[in-house]
């Protein structure tokens, strides 16, 4: 935001000293990801592939590799850009973000984490002034799961997604149990696609149920048109 002009803070406070939040454990039924882990870290974590792959996968393709070795999982979520790779991974696993604030702690999905820009164009998410994202917690019931994610970009998979997707999938004997998808850059959030995974619960593996699939993902899809911001 302030390389774009759109914010010039008084005062900056830089965060990347705190060591205590920049960690990757298990704790019960989640993985718990500390909001300044690096996600280069998050990438090459055995705790993080083995329990969520989709997780692990999209770290590495966040950015360049400049950007993955210093940037880190709470500043992509916190920045909440619905066209960054991370926020959908986030919605497709059920992440819960852990906030901390002057009031104590409390904690919020990734559903209702993103809302989008507000008047002036600064804040992404449900974070209040005074609050600090400090942990991600991520459910591991979705160990054995089957995972795909894929972006369209404009010039490399370097930048931001055109449209990405990010699911998730339980499969038994090729019937698909149950499913979590999430899309990218196609609104100001991350947005789950709950008629797909409908369609797809319950449902032997096919390429006819793909095609059906794809149909109903589709249905209601329009580009738009808007003007870019006018950079100063």
């Amino acid at each position: 935001l302030m390389k774009l002009r759109l914010v010039t803070p008084a005062t900056l406070i830089d965060v990347t000293h705190i060591k205590e939040l920049s960690y990757i454990k298990e704790d019960g039924n989640n993985i718990v990801i500390g909001a300044l882990t690096r996600h280069r870290d998050i990438e090459e974590s055995d705790l993080v592939k083995k329990h969520l792959p989709l997780v692990a996968h999209v770290a590495g393709e966040v950015g360049d590799p400049q950007v993955r070795n210093r940037g880190t999982i709470g500043g992509s979520l916190v920045h909440g850009d619905p066209a960054a790779d991370l926020p959908a991974a986030a919605l497709a696993t059920g992440a819960t973000m852990v906030i901390a604030g002057k009031n104590g702690e409390r904690r919020i999905s990734a559903q209702d984490f993103f809302v989008g820009p507000d008047v002036n164009i600064t804040s992404m998410t449900s974070l209040e002034e005074g609050e600090i994202l400090t942990a991600v917690r991520l459910p591991n019931e979705w160990a054995n799961a089957e995972y795909y994610f894929e972006k369209v970009a404009d010039r490399n998979v370097w930048d931001f997604a055109l449209v990405s997707i990010s699911a998730a999938m339980k499969v038994s004997n090729g019937v698909i149990e149950d499913s979590r998808i999430a899309c990218g850059a196609v609104e100001c959030v991350p947005r789950r696609l709950d008629d797909v995974e409908n369609a797809l619960r319950g449902q032997q593996r096919s390429e006819q149920l793909a095609e059906q699939v794809a149909a109903i993902a589709s249905e209601g899809a329009e580009p738009l048109n808007y003007n870019h911001f006018k950079i100063p």
